[in-house]
């Protein structure tokens, strides 16, 4: 924990490369949770944090929360699910990369989450074309301007779903290491330029 520990605040939350039980998380929670305690960027990367643990963090948020990383962890659907649902409205940017969100985590993603994140980083899940599409019918709706879709399992149906969803906003798409062929391409290059 950083900036502030002097003064019993803090605004940064960053625990990785350790093993967080539920346990660790609800005693997280509660420092969290402290009157004047204002946490804007909560970091727990590679903390083997899985479903039920991400059902402990998501009950207890912090509403001044800006940044959530939770990336290569081992959130899979169900995580992911609960995790949008109780994301709070001040969210600007989400990482849940390297963990095992199928297509139905996306879709429970892109039905759940608030309007205020700019950044969605899923890479390297197990997101193939339905995932891309629930995720594209949703772009409208919310504030985005990056998607990064890395290493996922997206082809050219997804990619051409997520083309003819783009907002005029929307700056950066990322879609290295995937399926995606030239019908998918075209779309992608034709769309973006068409907004």
């Amino acid at each position: 924990m950083r900036h502030g520990i002097a003064n019993g605040t803090f605004t940064e939350v960053t625990v990785g490369y350790k093993e967080i039980t539920v346990q660790g998380i609800l005693i997280l929670n509660a420092a969290m949770s402290q009157p004047g305690q204002k946490v804007r960027t909560l970091s727990l990367c590679t903390a083997k944090i899985d479903d039920t643990s991400a059902a402990a963090l998501a009950a207890h948020l912090p509403h001044t929360l800006k940044t959530l990383w939770l990336g290569n962890n081992s959130i899979s659907d169900p995580g992911a699910a609960v995790l949008a649902a109780n994301l709070p409205p001040s969210l600007t940017d989400l990482y849940l990369y390297s963990n095992q969100i199928t297509d139905i985590g996306a879709a429970a993603l892109a039905a759940s989450l608030p309007a205020s994140p700019i950044l969605l980083n899923l890479n390297s899940n197990r997101i193939g074309d339905a995932g891309a599409a629930a995720l594209a019918a949703t772009l409208p709706r919310l504030s985005l301007t990056t998607l990064s879709l890395e290493d996922t399992r997206i082809s050219d149906t997804g990619a051409t779903a997520l083309a003819a969803n783009l907002p005029r906003s929307f700056e950066k798409l990322y879609l290295h290491v995937n399926q995606i062929g030239d019908a998918g391409a075209l779309a992608l290059a034709t769309n973006y330029l068409s907004r």
